[in-house]
């Protein structure tokens, strides 16, 4: 989603509310940071097969080349972890 569309929607949310920004309420600023996080998408790089190819690692031995898609793989998922945490959503996954 573009910036543009974001704050279209943004605005048009706030306006629906009727909300004085002054005296917005602990909820209020749940609902914003909620729709703000709804309109971020994260692409990741994908993860590594578990064929590993000779001659895509040749200077490594087939348990160097393992352990590298292994660590590589393992960094995908601890920041598809912490996106989700954060309830930014990657793309690519149903909602």
């Amino acid at each position: 989603m573009d910036i543009t569309k974001s704050r279209k929607e943004f605005e048009a949310w706030l306006k629906s509310r009727d909300c004085n920004p002054v005296g917005w309420l602990k909820d209020e600023y749940w609902e914003v940071w909620k729709s703000a996080r709804e309109s971020i998408e994260v692409e990741l790089p994908p993860r590594k097969s578990a064929d590993i190819e000779s001659e895509k690692y040749p200077d490594m031995t087939m348990y160097e080349a393992m352990m590298r898609e292994g660590i590589w793989n393992d960094c995908i998922f601890e920041c598809e972890k912490i996106l989700r945490t954060a309830c930014i959503r990657i793309k690519g996954e149903s909602e």
